[in-house]
Parts: structure tokens; sequence; C-alpha cells
């Protein structure tokens, strides 16, 4: 396929291209930090800023609300490192009804990025239909050693790529990483609990993960809270200006090192029906964003539907999965 082949391809209604899953390789991810400095696609990276220094001066001047850069930076404390180690057999050879091959990882661990959709918390008044207390596994061995798991957990609904984590298999075998803003930052880790639905066509999969700390469940509560408070008023705000600006906002973990936030513009939105819809955009990517949330102002008005994560790159422009719009 030429470069006009692949420039036209880019327009086109489909997820294929160069997937940005960064390999973990020699070194482990002692080595990642390296990948950083020796990056090829952005040099010096210099259109990243991290969750630290990130300021309303980074955004576009029509853009520069209060409101909006509190989001952002929620949309940050929600953003995941994923760590795959498994390659499910399943994986298919080619893109459906292609020869377009599928990407595959078989003898690599790699990392990527995903975006926390939603948590929900149990426990004896708030009852789940299948476990009668926390199904971690920790809490799990101490109810075969005669004693009890905890009472109160919450489950974490995860948004990814699907090329990042293709199914069951993939995601039982994954780390997921939550606030991994420094290198020198506390590792808090929640556990894999289950696959819960994706689409191929469209490159999205979402999975359910599970954690009983007191201490990560306090903060993602106040941080789903935030979110909600802020995601619909912002949308409002700005949809009216939506094709004006074309602000798109991407956090991911580059090179699986600590989360950095890109701001950029789409060029091409590529809708099918209603409100299915593709995005062409600048916003810095680099191995380790695929399945970064990709966030664009006064489209983004779907709080549980949002499946617009960061698919790869050709022609050194950027895309998303396929996913739905709020057009009203």
């Amino acid at each position: 396929m030429d470069e006009l082949d692949r420039k036209n391809s880019l327009c086109e209604f489909n997820v294929y291209g160069i997937h940005e899953m960064h390999p973990i390789l020699e070194g482990g991810e002692a080595n990642l930090e390296n990948y950083n400095e020796r990056c090829e696609k952005n040099p010096g990276h210099i259109k990243f800023v991290s969750l630290e220094q990130f300021a309303k001066k980074h955004l576009p001047f029509n853009c520069r609300s209060d409101e909006l850069l509190q989001l952002i930076k929620v949309l940050a404390g929600l953003t995941v490192r994923l760590a795959a180690a498994a390659s499910s057999p399943d994986r298919p050879k080619c893109w459906p009804n292609t020869q377009i091959p599928y990407p595959s990882m078989d003898e690599k661990t790699r990392t990527g990025t995903g975006r926390i959709k939603d948590i929900h918390k149990y426990s004896k008044i708030q009852k789940h239909q299948q476990y009668g207390s926390c199904p971690c596994q920790k809490c799990e061995k101490n109810r075969k050693n005669g004693k009890s798991g905890r009472e109160v957990w919450i489950e974490i609904e995860v948004y990814t790529a699907q090329h990042v984590i293709f199914d069951e298999l993939e995601a039982r075998g994954a780390s997921c990483r939550l606030f991994f803003d420094e290198n020198d930052c506390q590792l808090f880790t929640i556990e894999v609990l289950n696959f819960a639905d994706a689409n191929i066509n469209e490159d999205w999969c979402l999975f359910n993960c599970v954690t009983c700390d007191p201490a990560i469940m306090d903060k993602l509560e106040n941080l789903m809270s935030d979110y909600r408070r802020l995601w619909r008023p912002t949308y409002e705000y700005f949809k009216s200006s939506r094709d004006d600006h074309r602000l798109v906002i991407i956090v991911s973990h580059p090179h699986g090192c600590p989360k950095q936030i890109s701001v950029g513009k789409w060029l091409e939105r590529n809708q099918k029906g209603d409100s299915e819809s593709k995005y062409i955009y600048t916003a810095a990517t680099c191995p380790g964003s695929s399945g970064a949330a990709v966030y664009r102002l006064g489209y983004s008005g779907y709080l549980d539907f949002d499946r617009h994560v960061h698919g790869g790159t050709e022609c050194n422009l950027n895309y998303s999965s396929i996913g739905l719009d709020d057009l009203d």
C-alpha cells in the first residue's frame, strides 16, 4: 500500500493503520524511560505536558475555561496504564473481511492506555447479584482459609482499544496501574475481574476490575463525582463552537511511562449513520498511547457510551476507534 492509498484508507470508516502499543523488551519496565528519551515519533516529547504542569495556557485561547481545565485533570485521574503479558490464540490473523494483518504481539508484553468509564460500589446494603463479599484474589484466598473477604468493594469499568486487550484471556493476564503521574509516585494497581464487551470492527473493548483498598476506593469515588459534575456542563457550553475550535485532548502513557496530556485539533470527522464517527487528529501520541480516551470538546457528551479511544497512526496523523457522538 503506497502513501496515497494509506491516506485514502485513513479517511475511510475503518480502524486499520499502525497501532501504538509499546512492547516491553530487554530490561523490562526499568528500561521504558530510555524509549522516552530516544523517541523517534515525537523527539523530545515537546508536544506532551505532564499532569502537574498542565495549565490553561496549554489550551487554545477560546477554550481557556476553569471548568474545562478541571475536567481535563479529572480525565487524567481516570486514565490508567495497561500492561498485557498474554496474547490470545483467538486473535485473528487479519481484520475481518480483509487481508490486512491484525495486530499481533505473540512474543511481547506490551503497554497501552485505558480510561475508567464508571465505578460501582457494593456492600451488605448494596448487594452484588453474584458475590457476597469482595471477589479479589486476596479476599478469595481469605475465604478459602476460613476467613472472610472484605464486605465493601468497588468494581471499575475500563475502556481501551480491543487491539490492546483482545479477550478474556488477555484481560486476566493484564495489569492496570492507577495514578501513574510521575516516575517516583506510589504504585497503585487494580485487579482485572473479567472481560465484558468488545467490537473488533470499531476497535474498542470494556473490561471490569475490582479493588477493596479503601484509599483507592475513596479517590476513585471522588474523581467519578467530579467527572459527572463537570462533564455535561462543559459539553453544553462548548457544543455550539465545536466545529470552530475542533479541540481534541488525549491523556495517555507514552512508552508505558507516566501519563502525559496532549492537545490538538481534529482534521476529519467521518460519520456513519446517526451518530457513529471516527476522528483524524493532530493531538500527539506515541507507542503506549493505544486505547487512550479521545476527548472531543463539544462532541463528547455521552457519559457512559463515549467509546472513542486512540486507535493508531498513519501518514503522520492519528486516528480514533469508532464511537458515538452526542449531536444534540
